[in-house]
């Protein structure tokens, strides 16, 4: 097999890999979203209307919003719909419009090491420490979502740095 062919070959399968992450947490996200939405209007209903408290949907409720922003901070990665200033990059040559993409991705996979890292970090550290209010909830499960957010972002990462032509 020649070059070109493992490189496509390579390329399609990291695609559609990176396709598959993104359908998974994006539906993961959209799940997230509307049990946020749904407890959150049921817990205001409860305590307005009734003068009732759920005394464990404010740190679901926080936990579920950590979630749904980190994942959310990945795909937004990987669609490129994150916030970014482009006036200077598109007024560039292209030499340097390539020196700028080299660093975006340098500093991507390095901020996604840290986040994996020092993720997984916090997330053996507090394994063992649980939720105030929900007591079964170890802390750890808060912060995997860093992990999960580096991880995304490293795979989406690799693959930009597949599909690009240099």
């Amino acid at each position: 097999m020649n070059k070109k062919g493992t490189i496509y070959k390579i390329r399609k399968m990291w695609n559609v890999f990176s396709d598959n992450i993104e359908i998974f947490f994006g539906r993961i996200l959209i799940l997230l979203m509307v049990v946020l939405l749904v407890l959150l209007g049921f817990t205001i209903i409860l305590r307005y209307i009734f003068n009732i408290s759920i005394s464990w949907s404010n740190e679901f409720l926080r936990f579920t919003f950590i979630y749904i922003v980190f994942i959310g901070t990945a795909i937004s990665n990987k669609q490129e719909s994150h916030a970014k200033i482009e006036f200077i990059y598109n007024k560039s040559p292209k030499n340097l419009k390539h020196i700028f993409t080299i660093v975006n991705f340098t500093v991507m996979i390095f901020i996604s090491l840290i986040f994996i890292i020092l993720g997984i970090n916090q997330v053996i550290a507090r394994w063992h420490t649980y939720a105030p209010v929900m007591t079964f909830l170890p802390m750890g499960f808060v912060y995997l979502s860093i992990v999960i957010c580096g991880c995304m972002t490293l795979i989406f990462v690799i693959l930009k740095i597949l599909n690009k032509d240099y």
